[in-house]
């Protein structure tokens, strides 16, 4: 799933700062989880940003082929 965009989390951030509306209107209105209304606040509180997490590299697995084969090598001598 794609992170939603920074301008949408700016929209749902301020709509929650004006008080015009109850955190369940306003996921309605931007068609989002409640909970996800309560992230974005919370992250702008904590963090001053709302932009999304970069995605990190996926790790390199610890079994490489070279490594698994020296392991079954070893077993069998």
């Amino acid at each position: 799933m794609l992170p939603l965009s920074l301008d949408l989390r700016l929209r749902i951030v301020a709509a929650y700062k004006a008080n015009a509306q109850s955190v369940r209107r306003i996921a309605e209105t931007f068609s989002v989880a409640i909970n996800t209304v309560k992230k974005f606040v919370r992250l702008e509180r904590k963090t001053g940003s709302l932009a999304p997490k970069i995605p990190s590299r996926p790790a390199l697995p610890i079994w490489t082929d070279t490594h698994l084969h020296q392991i079954i090598r070893d077993l069998v001598s």
